[in-house]
């Protein structure tokens, strides 16, 4: 039962943190001004953007992790409950 536990937490904690850096990608584009000939800082705007997705791999390799080892847990609780 610990990695469904641990399954719930790491949703939580995952979904915490996309929406973090949903909001950090909003306030670092969003505030750019596209009207009136502004400029924008093109290489901040990258950086911002890889570093969303640094941080969304990183996520998605935890996940993948956690989540075998709860497709195994319930492989073996269909297994006892079956037999």
């Amino acid at each position: 039962m610990t990695y469904l536990e641990e399954w719930a937490l790491l949703d939580r904690d995952h979904s915490s943190s996309l929406l973090g850096a949903i909001e950090a990608l909003k306030a670092s584009t969003l505030r750019l001004p596209v009207v009136g000939g502004a400029r924008a800082d093109i290489q901040n705007v990258k950086d911002v953007v890889g570093s969303a997705v640094d941080v969304m791999q990183a996520m998605a390799s935890s996940i993948c992790s956690l989540l075998s080892k709860v497709k195994l847990l319930l492989f073996f609780l269909i297994s006892f409950l079956v037999c």
